[in-house]
């Protein structure tokens, strides 16, 4: 009777320690989203103690440490399950690396204890820009190639070069040609053709564009060719001094 009111030969109830051990990322690390965008999916962690048993009501920490973007709450508690999530937007710069650092924090004195980190590539947003890189006011021969490529530049909103984007180009006057309709954007942003001029002397204008309000223009100046004179007839005739000779002399120009 004594044994079963004091449970004699039980083992005593262990406690589940909660002292974080690790940060486990569960998801929402190696994303790719264009420059100052939420991310799709959110950062997830579980903490976890010793025994790697998950921890509830931890305080994780959101820190953006590279890249300037920005998380939505900054601190979260986990839940049951030792599980907290949070939201990333990112920089707007795609020259910087993007990396946030959760951290479970002691709840009391808010020291840093385990850490994680999440990773994300930013990439270049929507084609808004261009700008002329080369092959403005050139001059030549009407009927010639420009020496020079036209050459442009574009970026986003906030800057970045953009990869991959639709270039139009056309003549606008001149009726010259150029090598080719559309072009697509490097990983620098750029893109080239090559201006054959038209038959009409003076200026000349043809144009790149990216979008119905963002385009640039180039000028050239046609310049007319040199005049060649070809021996038609007439040479090598003969006759005495102060006397006509038979035939007349031609040329063409």
């Amino acid at each position: 009777a004594l044994c079963a009111a004091f449970a004699c030969g039980e083992e005593p109830t262990q406690l589940v320690s909660t002292e974080p051990h690790a940060l486990v990322v569960l998801s929402g690390d190696d994303q790719f989203e264009a420059v100052g965008t939420e991310l799709p999916e959110p950062l997830v962690v579980r903490v976890v103690n010793a025994s790697d048993e998950p921890i509830a009501n931890q305080i994780i920490n959101f820190r953006v440490v590279h890249g300037e973007g920005s998380v939505f709450a900054v601190a979260a508690l986990t839940n049951s399950d030792g599980i907290a999530r949070e939201r990333w937007t990112l920089g707007t710069s795609v020259a910087d690396s993007q990396v946030v650092e959760a951290r479970a924090v002691d709840n009391e004195t808010g020291a840093g204890l385990v850490f994680a980190r999440f990773v994300a590539t930013a990439l270049a947003g929507a084609p808004t820009r261009i700008e002329t890189i080369s092959g403005n006011t050139q001059a030549a021969v009407v009927g010639s190639t420009l020496s020079d490529s036209l050459a442009v530049r574009v970026r986003d909103r906030y800057g970045n070069p953009v990869p991959t984007a639709t270039v139009s180009w056309s003549v606008l006057s001149g009726g010259g040609s150029l090598s080719a309709a559309t072009t697509a954007t490097n990983t620098d942003g750029l893109a080239s053709v090559s201006w054959t001029l038209g038959a009409t002397t003076g200026t000349q204008l043809a144009e790149a564009r990216i979008t119905p309000t963002a385009a640039v223009s180039f000028s050239a100046s046609a310049n007319p060719a040199p005049i060649t004179l070809i021996k038609i007839a007439g040479d090598g005739q003969v006759a005495g001094p102060a006397t006509a000779v038979a035939g007349a002399a031609w040329v063409r120009a």
